[in-house]
């Protein structure tokens, strides 16, 4: 099973799991987004570890971030643990690796 794959991403709060988006993992480059935020970066995938680097903007809507504040341009770490068809981890803002979001990633397609 290819990690080359198109994910579905979702964050985690005080409420359980809430909305997310896309994520789609391809020859280390990482693409994604939700109704607001989309991102672009790179992964690097070692044995079940998966950490990845992105920048983050804002396109529309709210720019109240997953992260609690509203945020026009901003990056992201993070690092997670692959169990077959899915990803645990976190993102969090460099420099502040304390305030961390949980995510969820579920693989669901093959790329073409």
């Amino acid at each position: 099973m290819s990690l080359e794959a198109l994910w579905t991403m979702q964050y985690r709060d005080a409420g359980g799991w809430q909305s997310g988006g896309v994520v789609v993992l391809e020859t280390g480059r990482l693409f994604g987004g939700d109704s607001s935020f989309y991102f672009i970066g790179g992964y690097n995938m070692a044995g079940d570890k998966l950490t990845a680097k992105a920048a983050v903007e804002h396109y529309d809507g709210s720019n109240f971030s997953a992260f609690g504040v509203p945020l026009k341009s901003f990056s992201v770490e993070g690092e997670f643990t692959r169990k077959g068809n899915l990803m645990e981890g976190y993102f969090w803002q460099p420099g502040n690796p304390s305030l961390r979001l949980p995510i969820l990633l579920t693989r669901r397609a093959d790329l073409p």
